[in-house]
């Protein structure tokens, strides 16, 4: 294969049966652009905000005990659906085969925290499970459904009656 500019383009010529086949630089640029296109969407990203109320996991001694959110990425789920509350302080082996990776967050009454995330390209679960002193008569996971190359803006509230997802 030789290389040759004509003016402010570069010609490639190639040799085949007799023929000469002469393909620009810019239709190549295109040519490649394009095959690009065609790949898959990029993963989802989550941005996760989770805010705590007064009374959202109260301590023996008064007061309320900080509460740790693991934000979980699944392949489904079912699994957490399913699960309980000491179960999923080990996500890792409660929802085998669907678990992806989990993040950590932890919130005081009062406070709010935040994390950024990429989700992982085979998910299409973030499950958020809050690891109350005392999960009983509590609502302590909630999930949402994502897909590649979509944006997420979750927003997690502690309180007295558990965890829920909502704008407030």
């Amino acid at each position: 294969m030789s290389r040759a500019t004509m003016g402010d383009r570069s010609m490639i010529d190639q040799q085949r049966g007799g023929e000469r086949l002469h393909l620009s630089r810019r239709w190549l640029v295109l040519g490649a652009g394009a095959l690009a296109a065609c790949g898959a969407e990029p993963p989802a990203r989550a941005s996760v905000t989770v805010s705590g109320r007064p009374g959202m996991n109260p301590a023996p001694g008064g007061g309320d005990a900080p509460v740790t959110v693991s934000i979980i990425e699944l392949r489904r789920g079912d699994a957490f659906d399913a699960a309980n509350a000491l179960t999923l302080r080990n996500p890792e082996a409660a929802l085998a085969p669907d678990y992806l990776g989990r993040t950590l967050v932890t919130v005081v009454a009062g406070g709010t925290a935040s994390r950024e995330l990429i989700v992982n390209e085979d998910a299409t679960v973030l499950g958020l499970f809050a690891d109350f002193q005392n999960p009983t008569l509590r609502a302590f996971r909630a999930s949402i459904g994502v897909a590649r190359g979509q944006r997420y803006a979750v927003r997690a509230i502690l309180g007295p009656d558990g965890l829920r997802l909502g704008s407030g």
